[in-house]
């Protein structure tokens, strides 16, 4: 599915930086389906795949959780945080979610005056 490119970028990304490495393919223009000899929605049941390998159980919570979304986060993309918090509440999972307005990094701190005091709550 790779090519030529593509098994170079992987092979650097085993040993790099992520952030570094990151930026030197957006400098450098590289656009992520020139990576692939064909589009990865060729490949059955993709999502299938994506989210057994990747994905978050969505029951069975025994302990409050909190998501905090950064809404320009691309690392967690927020559609997806969106649809897991929902699936959760859904399925009466002790779900509580905030939003941000940053980006991945930028939403730990911002989520600062609502998980410290949700974090502390749970050993009050």
């Amino acid at each position: 599915m790779l090519t030529d490119s593509g098994r170079y970028c992987l092979e650097r990304a085993r040993t790099e930086c992520l952030s570094p490495f990151g930026d030197e393919l957006v400098t450098h223009g590289v656009v992520i389906g020139d990576l692939f000899t064909r589009p990865l929605a060729d490949i059955p049941d993709l999502r299938g795949l994506l989210t057994r390998y990747l994905g978050l159980p969505e029951s069975g919570y025994d302990r409050p959780l909190f998501l905090g979304q950064g809404l320009l986060d691309t690392d967690v993309i927020t559609p997806e945080t969106l649809r897991f918090a929902a699936v959760l509440g859904a399925n009466r999972q002790p779900v509580t979610l905030k939003v941000y307005p940053t980006d991945h990094d930028g939403a730990v701190n911002d989520s600062l005056p609502d998980s410290a005091p949700f974090v502390r709550d749970l050993f009050a």
